[in-house]
């Protein structure tokens, strides 16, 4: 499964900067292949149908409430899916991610 990542990964930012140094580094002799960046919005990708339902994996910084965070998130997820989310150091996840709200998304917390 490692294998498959690497050979196949989508990163999504909305600054073009950082894709800038996400691209630099794909580019690098031995990087991962078949890697690609997607500028833009995670709300607005979440909606392009090439990237809808694809990935076993994804990883987010928690950009916004935990409602927008994973209705974003889910958009990607293939079922039975994996999300990771970066939360701040100082936030209690335990507060802000509501395992009921996260069922109505067809997530639970593992």
């Amino acid at each position: 499964m490692l294998e498959d990542w690497q050979n196949n990964a989508t990163f999504v930012d909305s600054m073009e900067k950082r894709m800038a140094f996400l691209q630099e580094c794909l580019d690098l002799e031995g990087a991962p292949t078949g890697g690609q960046i997607r500028l833009g919005r995670a709300e607005a990708l979440a909606r392009e149908r090439d990237l809808a339902g694809q990935f076993d994996l994804v990883t987010a910084r928690s950009f916004g409430p935990p409602a927008v965070t994973a209705e974003c998130a889910v958009r990607f997820l293939k079922v039975d899916g994996y999300l990771i989310v970066s939360e701040p150091p100082d936030d209690d996840t335990a507060t802000r991610w509501k395992p009921y709200a996260l069922g109505q998304l067809g997530l639970h917390v593992v």
